[in-house]
């Protein structure tokens, strides 16, 4: 055997593509002796049951579960070693990837995130998902009366939210044979049981919004135990098609209600390069969809259209660009059953989200490369225009659940205004009019929020308080703007009631919501600037001290500076920041 260099050769994972067959298999024959090596440096010496012969001939005739024994398969927990092999076999897939060329750039990257994913919120290292969860898998279904009380919330929020599976009808179809004398061992229902696990956990999170009593511990079993099926036969889950897109999407799905972030944007990052090789973005004429079936192409539909809302509603409150851009999209909305309206008010939240996509694209970007310039004033009159006729277009609402779509239909319209009205790279320096939109925005925003939180209608605790932190910044900026300008007959509203009001559900959303903290304690620091500010204002118009008055230009920022530095706001609360409070010795004598 070859001496190997130190450290061994590069792990599977990062595989960038060999010059030829035969180097590529010698590279894994050279990491697998590598490998044997270190078992055997730890005392184990009985490495047999580990090894994996490779040969062009056996990968080529051979399925993905050639590569790796039922008796290894079932007893590793090395997950990335697992889903590494399976996904480097030329028919891992199935036929469903556009990209035939055996090693796709999908499957090179699948193994990474899904190993190395950090599922604990404060942690930012690399260990592996199944160490950052319990050990406990072993989970049976539950009763089929509380499993219908599971799906039955299950649907009530994601069937608007994130509708991922067709009807509820076709959920409990599937997930019948789990009852039955089926085996819990039973190949043909592995995708079956993990994606009951992964509901079922979703909906015992969801409880918790609502009732606090319900332990999240059980839904992390659920969860944990859809895991373990996971890293046992990633073959039968990640297939390629999408049914793997689907089963990506109930990932992502349960990270945001567990509000991880952190492996939200992984697994969001394996679902849209998916998306682009199955071609799901782009429904141009010629790609002979007259061939597909109806129902499957508005399947692949609702599948494209809910990683767009996951991506959306994560990358504009994190400050990450768009996998996918609008402008390359070429897909249109799925089309609702006659007989769900919550199916028809989930397209509407798709408009909504494309508005959304917009405003955070041109109020963050650059000028474009090409030298065209964009109309600011225009393009933000035609933004406001639509978004106020997607206001209006509402369909019906029937309330059959807890949540309250109106409420969240006006939040969205409150929270896209203030977005378009504070200041940013576009709009700098607001007008006096504009400083009345804004300020009348961000009280109805916090409003809405009130309301919805004191109702217990809010499921997404850290987009709710990034939202509610920026509509309260953006009414102590109109304070803070109006006092220094010395403008008593600008009308915004009561911003003391409202600033009271935007701290009072931070402190009430931190106690759900311990990662909230942040958000609360850097808003209370600005509250108690701003008031001190505008009394120190009243005092100085009291007494005319001009003097005093001049020295009072400076940057509020600077008083919040300091409490910055620890702590875990995203890139766009630390840009509303800065744009709002950066220097206000430089706003224009506009308003």
């Amino acid at each position: 055997m070859a001496e190997l260099p130190q450290g061994g050769p590069a792990p599977i994972s990062g595989y960038r593509g060999f010059a030829d067959w035969r180097s590529y298999m010698k590279n894994l024959e050279d990491r697998i002796a590598y490998l044997e090596t270190q078992l055997a440096a730890h005392g184990i010496e009985d490495v047999d049951m580990l090894s994996v012969e490779f040969s062009p001939a056996d990968t080529a005739d051979s399925g993905p579960a050639s590569a790796i024994s039922p008796e290894t398969d079932g007893e590793s927990e090395d997950l990335v070693g697992q889903i590494a092999l399976n996904c480097l076999q030329p028919h891992a897939f199935s036929q469903g990837i556009t990209n035939q060329n055996g090693l796709s750039l999908l499957r090179s990257l699948l193994s990474d995130p899904m190993g190395k994913v950090s599922w604990t919120e404060k942690k930012s290292d690399n260990r592996s998902l199944l160490d950052e969860l319990p050990r406990e898998t072993l989970v049976s279904v539950p009763r089929r009366e509380v499993a219908g009380r599971l799906i039955d919330t299950y649907f009530e929020h994601c069937n608007f939210f994130s509708p991922i599976i067709s009807s509820k009808g076709d959920f409990l179809t599937m997930i019948e044979p789990l009852y039955g004398d089926a085996s819990a061992s039973d190949q043909s229902l592995i995708n079956t049981r993990f994606r009951a696990l992964v509901v079922f956990g979703t909906s015992i999170l969801l409880l918790n919004r609502t009732d606090s009593s319900i332990p999240i511990s059980r839904s992390e079993g659920y969860f944990t135990a859809a895991t373990h099926l996971f890293s046992q036969r990633p073959d039968l889950i990640c297939t390629g098609d999408l049914e793997h897109l689907a089963n990506l999407l109930f990932i992502i799905q349960y990270a945001c209600f567990s509000s991880n972030l952190t492996a939200a944007w992984h697994f969001l990052g394996l679902a849209t390069r998916l998306v682009i090789e199955l071609n799901l973005h782009n429904e141009r004429p010629g790609r002979a969809l007259d061939q597909m079936d109806q129902n499957q192409i508005n399947e692949g539909r609702w599948l494209f259209w809910s990683t767009y809302i996951f991506e959306r509603n994560l990358c504009t409150i994190i400050g990450r660009p768009f996998s996918i851009p609008d402008e390359a999209i070429e897909t249109p909305l799925p089309v609702p059953p006659s007989d769900d309206p919550e199916r028809t008010l989930a397209v509407h939240l798709i408009r909504s989200r494309r508005l959304e996509s917009e405003i955070y694209t041109t109020l963050n970007q650059k000028e474009s490369l090409n030298g065209a310039v964009l109309n600011k004033p225009a393009w933000r009159e035609n933004i406001q225009r639509r978004l106020l006729e997607w206001h209006t277009s509402v369909p019906p609402i029937h309330r059959t659940s807890q949540l309250a779509p109106a409420e969240i239909f006006n939040g969205f319209l409150y929270n896209a205004l203030v977005h378009l009205y504070y200041p940013s790279y576009h709009f700098p320096n607001p007008s006096r009019g504009d400083l009345e939109v804004l300020a009348q925005s961000a009280t109805d925003s916090i409003n809405c929020y009130k309301q919805s939180f004191r109702a217990g209608e809010l499921r997404f605790y850290w987009r709710t308080v990034h939202n509610v932190f920026r509509s309260g910044v953006a009414i102590a900026y109109c304070a803070q703007i109006a006092a220094m300008q010395k403008t008593p007959d600008l009308n915004l509203g009561d911003t003391t009631a409202a600033i009271n009001s935007c701290s009072s559900i931070l402190w009430g959303m931190v106690e759900r919501y311990p990662a909230g903290q942040a958000y609360r304690d850097i808003f209370d620091s600005i509250a108690n600037s701003v008031v001190n500010r505008q009394r120190e204002q009243i005092d100085l118009r009291d007494t005319h001290n001009m003097f005093a008055q001049g020295n009072n230009q400076t940057s509020i920022f600077a008083d919040i500076s300091a409490d910055l530095g620890a702590t875990d706001l995203p890139l766009t609360a630390l840009d509303a920041l800065s744009w709002g409070f950066g220097d206000l010795s430089q706003v224009h004598e506009n308003i």
